[in-house]
């Protein structure tokens, strides 16, 4: 009960559809620090589940940043439990996945080409 008598849920009104995704958004950020915690502390499993919760609302709030964190956490499990197979399936996984375009080889030039006078290859 508030000082006015009332109770804390009589005060509280519907939220916006913006104020559900940043409250979500910001779950999804809490979630990746408290599966890094888990790791941390020896507890794989639970780390692992809640990497996938956190990689749930990343994909609900379209988080590249979640996303991309998510991602990145499996392959440090993967990388630190000497499976760098797995790590490197898990990059791979998570490229492009915070927003930034993924590295492509450049396209072979014959000797004396540039690059501008072609545009991109």
């Amino acid at each position: 009960m508030t000082a006015t008598g009332m109770s804390t849920l009589d005060i509280v009104s519907p939220v916006s559809f913006r104020q559900r995704r940043e409250t979500l958004e910001l779950a999804g950020w809490l979630t990746l620090l408290v599966g890094c915690l888990e790791y941390d502390l020896g507890d794989k499993r639970s780390a692992e589940a809640t990497r996938r919760s956190a990689l749930t609302l990343g994909h609900e709030v379209g988080s590249p940043g979640i996303l991309g964190w998510a991602h990145e956490m499996r392959a440090w499990f993967a990388l630190t439990s000497g499976d760098y197979r797995g790590g490197l399936a898990a990059a791979d996984g998570g490229r492009g996945r915070r927003g930034k375009p993924q590295r492509q080889r450049p396209a072979h030039r014959p000797e004396g080409e540039s690059a501008r006078a072609n545009g991109p290859p």
